[in-house]
Protein backbone atom coordinates (compact mmCIF):
# COMPACT_ATOMS: atom_id res chain seq x y z
CA UNK A 1 0.00 0.00 0.00
CA UNK A 2 2.82 2.35 0.96
CA UNK A 3 4.70 1.44 -2.21
CA UNK A 4 1.61 2.10 -4.35
CA UNK A 5 1.06 5.44 -2.64
CA UNK A 6 4.67 6.39 -3.11
CA UNK A 7 4.66 5.41 -6.80
CA UNK A 8 1.34 7.16 -7.37
CA UNK A 9 2.56 10.31 -5.65
CA UNK A 10 5.82 10.16 -7.60
CA UNK A 11 4.01 9.78 -10.91
CA UNK A 12 1.69 12.69 -10.11
CA UNK A 13 4.67 14.79 -9.10
CA UNK A 14 6.52 13.98 -12.34
CA UNK A 15 3.41 14.78 -14.39
CA UNK A 16 2.92 18.05 -12.50
CA UNK A 17 6.56 19.03 -13.03
CA UNK A 18 6.34 18.15 -16.75
CA UNK A 19 3.11 20.14 -17.09
CA UNK A 20 4.73 23.10 -15.34
CA UNK A 21 7.72 22.87 -17.67
CA UNK A 22 5.43 22.83 -20.70
CA UNK A 23 3.53 25.86 -19.38
CA UNK A 24 6.78 27.73 -18.70
CA UNK A 25 8.06 26.85 -22.18
CA UNK A 26 4.82 28.05 -23.78
CA UNK A 27 4.92 31.26 -21.76
CA UNK A 28 8.53 31.91 -22.80
CA UNK A 29 7.67 31.20 -26.45
CA UNK A 30 4.63 33.48 -26.26
CA UNK A 31 6.73 36.24 -24.67
CA UNK A 32 9.40 35.87 -27.36
CA UNK A 33 6.71 35.94 -30.09
CA UNK A 34 5.16 39.04 -28.54
CA UNK A 35 8.58 40.71 -28.55
CA UNK A 36 9.11 39.79 -32.21
CA UNK A 37 5.64 41.11 -33.05
CA UNK A 38 6.41 44.41 -31.33
CA UNK A 39 9.74 44.68 -33.18
CA UNK A 40 8.09 43.85 -36.51
CA UNK A 41 5.37 46.45 -35.90
CA UNK A 42 8.02 49.05 -35.06
CA UNK A 43 9.98 48.22 -38.23
CA UNK A 44 6.81 48.38 -40.31
CA UNK A 45 5.95 51.86 -39.01
CA UNK A 46 9.52 53.02 -39.60
CA UNK A 47 9.44 51.70 -43.17
CA UNK A 48 6.09 53.41 -43.81
CA UNK A 49 7.28 56.71 -42.34
CA UNK A 50 10.52 56.51 -44.33
CA UNK A 51 8.49 55.92 -47.48
CA UNK A 52 6.46 59.07 -46.84
CA UNK A 53 9.57 61.14 -46.11
CA UNK A 54 11.24 59.86 -49.24
CA UNK A 55 8.31 60.64 -51.54
CA UNK A 56 8.04 64.09 -50.01
CA UNK A 57 11.75 64.86 -50.47
CA UNK A 58 11.85 63.69 -54.07
CA UNK A 59 8.83 65.74 -55.14
CA UNK A 60 9.68 68.75 -53.00
CA UNK A 61 13.08 69.09 -54.67
CA UNK A 62 11.43 69.34 -58.08
CA UNK A 63 8.67 71.55 -56.69
CA UNK A 64 11.27 73.97 -55.31
CA UNK A 65 13.19 74.22 -58.58
CA UNK A 66 10.03 74.65 -60.70
CA UNK A 67 8.39 77.17 -58.37
CA UNK A 68 11.45 79.35 -57.90
CA UNK A 69 12.31 79.28 -61.61
CA UNK A 70 8.75 80.35 -62.48
CA UNK A 71 8.62 83.06 -59.81
CA UNK A 72 11.91 84.50 -61.07
CA UNK A 73 10.75 84.37 -64.70
CA UNK A 74 9.04 87.24 -66.46
CA UNK A 75 5.97 85.38 -67.69
CA UNK A 76 3.07 83.62 -66.01
CA UNK A 77 3.30 79.86 -65.56
CA UNK A 78 2.34 77.85 -68.66
CA UNK A 79 -0.20 75.03 -68.61
CA UNK A 80 2.32 72.17 -68.83
CA UNK A 81 4.45 73.50 -65.96
CA UNK A 82 1.32 74.13 -63.88
CA UNK A 83 0.11 70.56 -64.45
CA UNK A 84 3.51 69.11 -63.49
CA UNK A 85 3.82 71.30 -60.40
CA UNK A 86 0.33 70.37 -59.25
CA UNK A 87 1.27 66.68 -59.50
CA UNK A 88 4.43 67.23 -57.43
CA UNK A 89 2.54 69.05 -54.71
CA UNK A 90 -0.37 66.59 -54.71
CA UNK A 91 2.15 63.85 -53.97
CA UNK A 92 4.53 65.62 -51.58
CA UNK A 93 1.97 67.23 -49.25
CA UNK A 94 0.13 64.07 -48.11
CA UNK A 95 3.45 62.17 -48.05
CA UNK A 96 5.14 64.62 -45.67
CA UNK A 97 2.08 64.71 -43.40
CA UNK A 98 2.02 60.91 -43.33
CA UNK A 99 5.72 60.87 -42.43
CA UNK A 100 5.10 63.31 -39.57
CA UNK A 101 2.12 61.33 -38.18
CA UNK A 102 3.89 57.96 -38.36
CA UNK A 103 7.14 59.33 -36.95
CA UNK A 104 5.23 60.45 -33.86
CA UNK A 105 4.59 56.75 -33.10
CA UNK A 106 8.30 55.86 -32.99
CA UNK A 107 11.07 56.83 -30.58
CA UNK A 108 14.17 58.10 -32.39
CA UNK A 109 17.08 60.43 -31.68
CA UNK A 110 16.28 64.16 -31.62
CA UNK A 111 12.55 63.45 -31.91
CA UNK A 112 11.68 66.19 -29.38
CA UNK A 113 13.19 68.85 -31.67
CA UNK A 114 12.85 67.36 -35.16
CA UNK A 115 9.15 66.50 -35.03
CA UNK A 116 7.91 69.95 -33.90
CA UNK A 117 10.21 71.57 -36.48
CA UNK A 118 8.83 69.27 -39.19
CA UNK A 119 5.19 70.10 -38.40
CA UNK A 120 5.96 73.83 -38.22
CA UNK A 121 7.83 73.82 -41.54
CA UNK A 122 5.03 71.88 -43.26
CA UNK A 123 2.56 74.63 -42.26
CA UNK A 124 4.95 77.36 -43.41
CA UNK A 125 5.34 75.74 -46.82
CA UNK A 126 1.57 75.24 -47.10
CA UNK A 127 1.06 78.99 -46.71
CA UNK A 128 3.75 79.82 -49.28
CA UNK A 129 2.35 77.29 -51.73
CA UNK A 130 -1.05 78.99 -51.64
CA UNK A 131 0.55 82.39 -52.26
CA UNK A 132 2.84 81.10 -54.99
CA UNK A 133 -0.05 79.59 -56.98
CA UNK A 134 -1.64 82.99 -57.31
CA UNK A 135 1.67 84.77 -57.90
CA UNK A 136 2.75 82.44 -60.71
CA UNK A 137 -0.38 83.28 -62.67
CA UNK A 138 0.64 86.94 -62.68
CA UNK A 139 3.50 88.69 -64.51
CA UNK A 140 6.70 89.15 -62.50
CA UNK A 141 5.99 92.81 -61.73
CA UNK A 142 2.83 91.82 -59.83
CA UNK A 143 4.57 89.25 -57.59
CA UNK A 144 5.88 89.93 -54.10
CA UNK A 145 9.65 90.34 -54.65
CA UNK A 146 10.75 88.26 -51.65
CA UNK A 147 8.44 85.31 -52.41
CA UNK A 148 10.94 83.27 -54.45
CA UNK A 149 13.61 83.66 -51.77
CA UNK A 150 11.20 82.74 -48.98
CA UNK A 151 9.97 79.69 -50.90
CA UNK A 152 13.56 78.53 -51.47
CA UNK A 153 14.43 78.91 -47.79
CA UNK A 154 11.24 77.20 -46.56
CA UNK A 155 11.54 74.26 -48.96
CA UNK A 156 15.25 73.85 -48.23
CA UNK A 157 14.70 73.87 -44.46
CA UNK A 158 11.89 71.33 -44.81
CA UNK A 159 14.05 69.10 -47.01
CA UNK A 160 16.83 69.17 -44.43
CA UNK A 161 14.45 68.27 -41.61
CA UNK A 162 12.86 65.45 -43.61
CA UNK A 163 16.32 64.13 -44.41
CA UNK A 164 17.31 64.19 -40.72
CA UNK A 165 14.08 62.46 -39.69
CA UNK A 166 14.59 59.81 -42.37
CA UNK A 167 18.18 59.23 -41.23
CA UNK A 168 17.17 58.94 -37.57
CA UNK A 169 14.32 56.56 -38.43
CA UNK A 170 16.78 54.33 -40.30
CA UNK A 171 19.09 54.43 -37.27
CA UNK A 172 16.17 53.51 -34.98
CA UNK A 173 15.58 50.34 -37.01
CA UNK A 174 19.27 49.47 -37.14
CA UNK A 175 20.32 46.03 -35.82
CA UNK A 176 16.71 44.93 -35.27
CA UNK A 177 16.85 42.62 -38.28
CA UNK A 178 19.63 41.98 -40.81
CA UNK A 179 17.29 41.90 -43.83
CA UNK A 180 15.60 45.17 -42.89
CA UNK A 181 19.02 46.74 -42.27
CA UNK A 182 20.09 45.86 -45.81
CA UNK A 183 16.85 47.10 -47.38
CA UNK A 184 16.96 50.41 -45.51
CA UNK A 185 20.62 50.82 -46.48
CA UNK A 186 19.64 50.33 -50.15
CA UNK A 187 16.93 52.97 -49.70
CA UNK A 188 19.33 55.41 -48.08
CA UNK A 189 21.99 55.01 -50.79
CA UNK A 190 19.38 55.29 -53.54
CA UNK A 191 18.21 58.57 -51.98
CA UNK A 192 21.79 59.87 -51.89
CA UNK A 193 22.07 59.10 -55.62
CA UNK A 194 18.82 61.01 -56.19
CA UNK A 195 19.98 63.83 -53.93
CA UNK A 196 23.36 64.31 -55.64
CA UNK A 197 21.81 63.90 -59.08
CA UNK A 198 19.12 66.40 -58.16
CA UNK A 199 21.73 68.92 -57.05
CA UNK A 200 23.49 68.51 -60.40
CA UNK A 201 20.19 69.01 -62.22
CA UNK A 202 19.52 72.10 -60.12
CA UNK A 203 22.74 73.60 -61.46
CA UNK A 204 21.51 73.08 -65.01
CA UNK A 205 18.02 74.39 -64.30
CA UNK A 206 19.48 77.83 -63.69
CA UNK A 207 20.41 78.01 -67.36
CA UNK A 208 16.73 78.05 -68.37
CA UNK A 209 15.95 80.90 -65.99
CA UNK A 210 18.83 83.21 -66.95
CA UNK A 211 19.96 81.90 -70.34
CA UNK A 212 23.48 81.15 -69.17
CA UNK A 213 25.56 79.86 -66.24
CA UNK A 214 28.67 81.26 -64.54
CA UNK A 215 31.98 79.35 -65.03
CA UNK A 216 31.98 78.07 -61.42
CA UNK A 217 28.82 76.06 -62.22
CA UNK A 218 31.05 73.48 -63.89
CA UNK A 219 32.89 72.70 -60.67
CA UNK A 220 29.66 72.39 -58.68
CA UNK A 221 28.04 70.22 -61.36
CA UNK A 222 31.06 67.89 -61.54
CA UNK A 223 31.16 67.55 -57.75
CA UNK A 224 27.53 66.44 -57.58
CA UNK A 225 27.80 64.02 -60.52
CA UNK A 226 30.92 62.47 -58.98
CA UNK A 227 29.09 62.13 -55.66
CA UNK A 228 26.21 60.32 -57.36
CA UNK A 229 28.63 57.94 -59.09
CA UNK A 230 30.57 57.15 -55.89
CA UNK A 231 27.32 56.50 -54.02
CA UNK A 232 26.10 54.21 -56.78
CA UNK A 233 29.36 52.25 -56.61
CA UNK A 234 28.86 51.86 -52.86
CA UNK A 235 25.31 50.60 -53.44
CA UNK A 236 26.50 48.04 -55.98
CA UNK A 237 29.18 46.87 -53.53
CA UNK A 238 26.54 46.53 -50.78
CA UNK A 239 24.29 44.23 -52.80
CA UNK A 240 27.08 42.21 -54.44
CA UNK A 241 26.46 38.53 -53.73
CA UNK A 242 23.00 39.11 -52.21
CA UNK A 243 19.91 37.30 -53.48
CA UNK A 244 17.75 40.34 -54.16
CA UNK A 245 14.02 40.17 -54.97
CA UNK A 246 13.31 40.47 -58.73
CA UNK A 247 11.74 43.90 -58.28
CA UNK A 248 14.93 45.31 -56.78
CA UNK A 249 17.11 43.73 -59.46
CA UNK A 250 14.90 45.32 -62.12
CA UNK A 251 14.98 48.71 -60.37
CA UNK A 252 18.77 48.68 -60.11
CA UNK A 253 19.07 47.89 -63.81
CA UNK A 254 16.73 50.81 -64.57
CA UNK A 255 18.97 53.24 -62.66
CA UNK A 256 22.00 51.95 -64.53
CA UNK A 257 20.39 52.36 -67.95
CA UNK A 258 18.39 55.46 -66.97
CA UNK A 259 20.22 57.99 -64.87
CA UNK A 260 23.72 56.61 -65.49
CA UNK A 261 23.17 56.21 -69.23
CA UNK A 262 26.38 57.57 -70.86
CA UNK A 263 24.35 59.43 -73.51
CA UNK A 264 22.31 61.18 -70.83
CA UNK A 265 25.40 62.22 -68.87
CA UNK A 266 27.20 63.44 -71.99
CA UNK A 267 24.07 65.34 -73.11
CA UNK A 268 23.86 67.04 -69.70
CA UNK A 269 27.51 68.04 -69.96
CA UNK A 270 26.92 69.53 -73.44
CA UNK A 271 24.03 71.52 -72.01
CA UNK A 272 26.30 72.75 -69.22
CA UNK A 273 28.99 73.81 -71.70
CA UNK A 274 26.44 75.63 -73.88
CA UNK A 275 25.02 77.47 -70.87
CA UNK A 276 28.46 78.58 -69.66
CA UNK A 277 29.38 79.74 -73.17
CA UNK A 278 26.08 81.59 -73.54
CA UNK A 279 25.03 79.49 -76.57
CA UNK A 280 21.50 78.34 -77.39
CA UNK A 281 20.42 75.42 -75.21
CA UNK A 282 18.52 73.60 -77.96
CA UNK A 283 15.47 72.63 -75.86
CA UNK A 284 12.85 74.22 -73.67
CA UNK A 285 12.74 74.18 -69.89
CA UNK A 286 9.72 71.85 -69.95
CA UNK A 287 11.41 69.38 -72.30
CA UNK A 288 14.55 69.27 -70.20
CA UNK A 289 12.67 69.02 -66.91
CA UNK A 290 10.54 66.09 -68.09
CA UNK A 291 13.57 64.05 -69.11
CA UNK A 292 15.63 64.96 -66.02
CA UNK A 293 12.84 64.11 -63.58
CA UNK A 294 12.15 60.78 -65.32
CA UNK A 295 15.80 59.71 -65.09
CA UNK A 296 16.13 60.82 -61.48
CA UNK A 297 12.91 58.93 -60.86
CA UNK A 298 14.68 55.61 -61.49
CA UNK A 299 16.62 56.10 -58.23
CA UNK A 300 13.36 56.99 -56.52
CA UNK A 301 11.75 53.79 -57.78
CA UNK A 302 14.68 51.76 -56.42
CA UNK A 303 14.32 53.35 -52.98
CA UNK A 304 10.54 52.87 -52.99
CA UNK A 305 10.87 49.20 -53.89
CA UNK A 306 13.42 48.67 -51.11
CA UNK A 307 10.97 50.24 -48.66
CA UNK A 308 8.07 48.20 -50.08
CA UNK A 309 10.12 45.03 -49.65
CA UNK A 310 10.94 46.04 -46.06
CA UNK A 311 7.22 46.55 -45.33
CA UNK A 312 6.35 43.22 -46.96
CA UNK A 313 9.05 41.42 -44.98
CA UNK A 314 7.99 42.89 -41.62
CA UNK A 315 4.36 42.02 -42.35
Amino acid sequence: MLNRLTISTLLKSVIAIMAACVVIFLLMTAWESWGRLQAASRMSIIAEASDGAFKAMHNLRTDRATTVQTLNGENAIDSSAEKALREYRDTENPAMRSAALLSAQVDFAEKSTLLPALNRQIETLKTLQAESWEAMKQPKAARRPALAKEYTEAATALLQTLDKVSTQLTAAASHMDAVVDQLLAIKQLAWLVRDSGGQAALQLSGAFATGRLPPEARQNYTRFITGAEFTWNALEALVAGLQLPPGLVEAMAAVKTGYFDPQHLSGSEKLLNAAIAGDKLGLTSGEWRTGAVARLGTAVTLAERALAEAKRYTT
